[in-house]
């Protein structure tokens, strides 16, 4: 098994509980890490690897799409998407986090990190 990752990749995205907050929109920091049930390749081929600049592409894609209330429905989709693209991949933890949340107390992030096996 090996993992591949990426980390801190912005996104703007429609995701709120209000219909205000998902109209306005919201700046969002996403990382993902996947776990692959095989051996890492050991020859230099890039035909037998998950490409993850494919894997932000997909990413990117999955979380701008559509407007979602929960950043938990997000990271659903996302990983419904990666399952749905990587037969190899077993499992997919996504971290995402609003900059800044809409709250009243001054802060920099909030967000989620949502673990998720292959069904």
């Amino acid at each position: 098994m090996y993992k591949v990752w990426f980390s801190d990749l912005l996104l703007f995205a429609r995701v709120g509980v209000t219909e205000a907050e998902r109209e306005v929109g919201s700046r969002l920091r996403l990382s993902v890490e996947i776990s692959v049930e095989k051996a890492p390749p050991t020859d230099d081929s890039v035909h037998q690897i998950v490409d993850y600049s494919k894997l932000i592409q997909a990413a990117r894609e999955a979380v701008e799409s559509a407007p979602a209330k929960t950043l938990e429905a997000v990271a659903a989709r996302l990983a419904h998407t990666i399952f749905g693209s990587y037969a190899q991949v077993s499992f997919v933890q996504v971290s995402l986090a609003k900059l800044p949340p809409p709250t009243v107390d001054i802060v920099g992030a909030a967000g989620v990190t949502c673990g998720f096996s292959r069904p």
